[in-house]
């Protein structure tokens, strides 16, 4: 874990386990898996705007190059 971040309290981090919201990967890892099953589906809405989940991560990985 990175210096300074906080861990969410183990006792949660469980439940959220159990419950199936929670797999323990990384905020990008969960978009990528979305992605590779259903790129075409609405990951982001801003009022008329709607961006997949395929150009989500387009955009997340030209933006990390």
């Amino acid at each position: 874990m990175l210096e300074g971040t906080v861990p969410w309290p183990a006792d949660l981090a469980e439940a959220y386990r159990r419950a199936g919201w929670w797999r323990g990967y990384a905020l990008g890892t969960e978009i990528a898996v979305v992605a590779d099953a259903r790129p075409d589906a609405t990951a982001l809405i801003d009022g008329q705007t709607r961006i997949s989940y395929r150009s989500l991560l387009a955009s997340a990985s030209a933006r990390a190059s």
